[in-house]
């Protein structure tokens, strides 16, 4: 009995003492794990048009990095911004549309979920836009028997391409290739035909159809030509170192081939002889210049008259009536003397 009761008591004992120290350990417990730093976005970066030109749409991407080194694909969440909107617009997607020549920043702003923000931009220059160009063919013919005549000179006159041509075959074809779009004159010449201009609105390839006319033969004016008696009116005469009288009547003599396209007259009067070379046309009208300065008939030497000036005038064939222009120079500068002539063979 005496025993037993030992044993209750030491047990109580061991019991109360391993309940001391339990009570004992649980008052400190041991602090848990750090939980790790936010993840913020450091930089972004915007990509897209490498060289724009005018009218180009192109899609912009916005990428962000962020703090533990990862990246992603923000361009939705992005907000966008274009620095000159008459250059390049910008849609809340990243969709820029170039509408002019120019410089230009796209930006990207893109805030996290954490409330950090980063800011990127991307600089642009957008060129014109590369005019279109096609290819110009086209024919041809002779308007009076429809040949196909060849050798004719096609030639671009205005525009982009001014003076680019191109010559016709022997079908009458011709092709220039790479001409810039737009509206421009194509000159046709070619000898012994006259010359034909045509407007060309380019917009795609085209071809177009062309006739020329035989150029009719040059009228023979020789009839025109001859040595006329003429009467001699003196109307204008500046010269303040005395005057240049002309004489009252001599000789207005046209001379020159078939054509008239080379002329020459010779005026006589009072002993002095002026020469002036032209052309006649076919309706009997003439013009030219002076030949020489000096007023051949003068002698001695100090008493010449050194001058420019020009004749014109009309002959029927049988008479003359024409106006010579003369502008001395020696013996008196400016001076002017003005001519009337009228006559017949």
């Amino acid at each position: 009995m005496a025993f037993n009761l030992r044993s209750r008591v030491v047990l109580s004992l061991c019991v109360i003492l391993a309940s001391g120290c339990g009570s004992s350990g649980g008052s400190n417990p041991s602090p848990g794990p750090t939980p790790p730093p936010a993840v913020t976005v450091t930089s972004v970066t915007v990509s897209g048009a490498a060289s724009p030109v005018v009218g180009d749409t192109v899609q912009f991407t916005a990428t962000a990095t962020f703090s533990d080194g990862s990246t992603q694909t923000v361009t939705g969440q992005a907000t966008w911004e274009s620095s000159n909107q008459a250059v390049v617009t910008i849609t809340s997607g990243g969709l820029a549309t170039f509408v002019a020549q120019g410089d230009a920043d796209i930006k990207a702003t893109y805030r996290s979920a954490t409330g950090s923000s980063a800011s990127g931009t991307s600089h642009v220059t957008c060129a014109p836009k590369a005019p279109s160009r096609y290819t110009l063919t086209g024919t041809v013919s002779d308007a009076s028997n429809g040949s196909m005549v060849s050798g004719v000179n096609a030639r671009i006159t205005d525009g982009p391409d001014a003076n680019r041509s191109a010559v016709t075959d022997a079908g009458g074809r011709f092709s220039m290739t790479n001409v810039t779009a737009g509206a421009f004159q194509v000159e046709f010449t070619r000898a012994n035909y006259v010359t034909r201009s045509i407007p060309v609105s380019l917009t795609a390839d085209m071809s177009v159809t062309v006739q020329l006319s035989a150029q009719p033969p040059a009228p023979d004016v020789t009839h025109f030509y001859g040595t006329y008696n003429v009467a001699i009116t003196q109307s204008e005469q500046t010269c303040p170192q005395g005057p240049f009288e002309v004489g009252k009547t001599g000789t207005f003599k046209i001379e020159g081939n078939t054509s008239g396209s080379s002329m020459k007259v010779t005026i006589v009067e009072r002993g002095t002889t002026r020469t002036y070379s032209g052309s006649m046309n076919g309706n009997g009208s003439f013009g030219g210049t002076a030949d020489q300065n000096v007023i051949a008939g003068f002698s001695p030497p100090q008493n010449k008259h050194e001058y420019t000036g020009t004749v014109s005038g009309t002959s029927t064939g049988t008479r003359v009536d024409a106006t010579e222009f003369v502008n001395f120079t020696i013996p008196c500068p400016g001076g002017k003397m003005q001519v009337f002539y009228s006559g017949s063979k």
